[in-house]
């Protein structure tokens, strides 16, 4: 997920099998805040990690 821009509909490359799996995982992470979301028209919503998980993960943006 560090690696960059995500939605939901791309649970495939998390090796997950369905998009519900990969919903339950962004609301766990985003209860922690590690995770925001921004809205990129009325029906997508792209996820992305935020600074602290890119620092662990050593990404940048």
């Amino acid at each position: 997920m560090a690696q960059g821009p995500f939605r939901i509909r791309d649970y495939k490359e998390f090796k997950l099998a369905s998009q519900r799996a990969l919903l339950r995982k962004v609301r766990r992470l985003q209860k922690m805040e590690l995770l925001q979301s921004a809205r990129k028209d009325a029906r997508t919503v792209i996820y992305r990690t935020i600074a602290d998980a890119n620092i662990v993960f050593g990404t940048q943006r």
